[in-house]
């Protein structure tokens, strides 16, 4: 079975389901920084935990996100890569069934 180095990496971070607080910050020149810290005053808070993190499987998503509305599968060389699409716009990009990427709407 093949993973993507991306994958790799994402599978050797440790997980942690407790609280976490993600910020979406706009810099001086209007570009959007996503961050686990406040990086400057134009900040919102986009996540707050449990919710889904990179590394995650697909058993523990549905546990904390539920049955998304719409999944893609693609198969390529061994890859499966998966995306599930949630009401709100959120998508969770899947490969070999771990998250790899996370995707706002915003």
């Amino acid at each position: 079975m093949m993973r993507s180095p991306l994958a790799l990496l994402v599978a050797l971070l440790p997980l942690s389901v407790s609280a976490q607080v993600v910020y979406q910050c706009t810099d001086a020149s209007g570009g959007k920084v996503i961050s686990n810290s406040r990086v400057g005053q134009n900040c919102k808070s986009i996540t707050s935990a449990p919710e889904v993190a990179l590394g995650m499987p697909r058993e523990k998503v549905i546990s904390v996100a539920g049955n998304p509305l719409r999944k893609n599968i693609s198969k390529k060389q061994g890859l499966v890569r998966e995306l599930w699409r949630y009401d709100g716009g959120n998508v969770f990009v899947f490969e070999n069934g771990v998250v790899v990427e996370i995707l706002s709407a915003e």
